[in-house]
């Protein structure tokens, strides 16, 4: 699974261009079977400040994504970015839950 997550800030003026980028990434990522979970975190104070967490299946899923117009209007937003956007992706190979405390707690293990 692939996890990108993108923080940027936008002024004002730029407000009505940030929101129609916003709402295509978002019809893309539903539309995506590819695309596991989405979400949209928007704070307007001075500035707009944004937050989008996007996980994929896979990395063909993901590199369909990068490929798309979508992302390409993304990367666009980014330009009008103040101060300097940051992406972050996170490649994570295994995800477990309680199964995985209580194998290690079983076990007797201990860190020291």
């Amino acid at each position: 699974m692939i996890r990108e997550i993108v923080t940027m800030e936008i002024q004002p003026d730029n407000d009505e261009q940030a929101k129609d980028t916003i709402r295509f990434v978002a019809e893309y990522m539903h539309a995506d079977s590819g695309c596991l979970k989405s979400s949209f975190n928007i704070e307007t104070e001075q500035n707009i400040n944004l937050r989008i967490t996007s996980e994929w299946s896979n990395d063909i899923s993901h590199q369909r994504y990068i490929s798309s117009e979508a992302f390409l209007g993304l990367m666009l937003l980014l330009d009008l970015a103040v101060p300097e956007p940051q992406i972050r992706y996170e490649v994570i190979e295994e995800v477990h839950g309680l199964e995985y405390i209580s194998k290690h707690r079983l076990n007797g293990s201990s860190p020291m």
